[in-house]
């Protein structure tokens, strides 16, 4: 009995591990691409919301995608005193979203 239990769940556990392996390797070769990227990336929504913001037309929303990009840049950055100080950067920029008009 235990033996057929055995041979029953050893495939889900297979595909399940294949699809977590699948799922890491996407991520990676994402957060690779997202890297190779960054700077003018950052450059871009840096620009794009600071000439909102002298413009005088920034909202919230505003505020929130350009804090989303950078974010998901810092997501991707390896652990270290960068990724930290982006990170200090992120949290302070996106309490002071609320100041924007909705």
């Amino acid at each position: 009995m235990k033996i057929k239990l055995i041979s029953l769940l050893l495939p889900i556990f297979m595909f399940v591990s294949c699809e977590d392996k699948v799922k890491e390797a996407t991520e990676a070769t994402a957060c690779a691409s997202i890297l190779a990227n960054a700077e003018q990336t950052m450059e871009a929504a840096n620009s794009e919301f600071e000439a909102k913001v002298d413009a005088g037309t920034a909202t919230k929303a505003d505020c929130d995608k350009f804090v989303t990009i950078i974010q998901e840049i810092v997501d991707c950055m390896p652990e270290g005193a960068e990724k930290t100080e982006m990170q200090s950067g992120i949290t302070l920029t996106s309490a002071n979203c609320s100041v924007f008009p909705s």
